[in-house]
């Protein structure tokens, strides 16, 4: 038997509780509720705060970098994640901005990120695009020849000590303040989130 996930994006909330989720109209019932909101989870979280960060999107036919790779720098902490043919096939409304088809034998890499103090989500400033961009160009210097298809603004959820917290109780699991590492340490957070919750209780 396959358990029945209820899966909504873009759904305004207003809180969220064990087994309960309070939508705008309504509150919906469940076995269990993971609560992974970010920044929207503010009310629970009162020493949550907003880092903003800023990515640029390029493009380019002369670079093959295949893993995510990390520039040691000692003022700009970068990552160049190589997204191959960018959101080509992917039905993601995250990925319906991006209107720029690609170069045909031209591969994608998505530079980041900043690191600003600011819950601002304004679009990317000159001054952010200059350091991600001559901090890309040092890494190869093809970069300089790469076409910037588009940027993003968005702010990182995180806690002062920039850990994140996972906080479980009878029926809900809050996850947050993943900073600036999701993707890095989400697998090993998920794993200890279920272990301690779901699988616990």
């Amino acid at each position: 038997m396959r358990p029945e996930i209820t899966w909504r994006e873009f759904t305004e909330i207003k809180t969220i509780e064990s087994k309960k989720v309070h939508l705008k109209d309504s509150i919906e019932e469940f076995d269990w509720v993971f609560d992974t909101r970010g920044l929207g989870a503010k009310e629970h979280f009162s020493d949550l705060r907003g880092v903003r960060g800023e990515v640029i999107w390029v493009e380019s036919k002369e670079i093959d970098i295949k893993r995510p790779t990390r520039l040691l720098h000692p003022r700009y902490k970068i990552y160049i994640v190589p997204r191959g043919n960018g959101c080509e096939g992917i039905d993601l409304e995250y990925c319906k901005d991006c209107k720029i088809s690609q170069t045909p034998n031209s591969k994608r890499y998505i530079i980041g990120a900043s690191e600003i103090e600011s819950e601002d989500m304004s679009p990317i400033s000159v001054r952010s695009n200059l350091e991600l961009l001559s901090a890309l160009y040092t890494v190869h210097p093809q970069f300089g020849e790469a076409r910037v298809v588009n940027t993003e603004t968005n702010c990182r959820p995180a806690f002062k000590d920039n850990l994140p917290r996972i906080e479980n109780e009878e029926g809900l699991t809050r996850i947050n303040g993943l900073y600036r590492h999701g993707y890095l340490l989400a697998p090993a957070v998920v794993e200890k989130a279920l272990n301690e919750g779901i699988y616990k209780l």
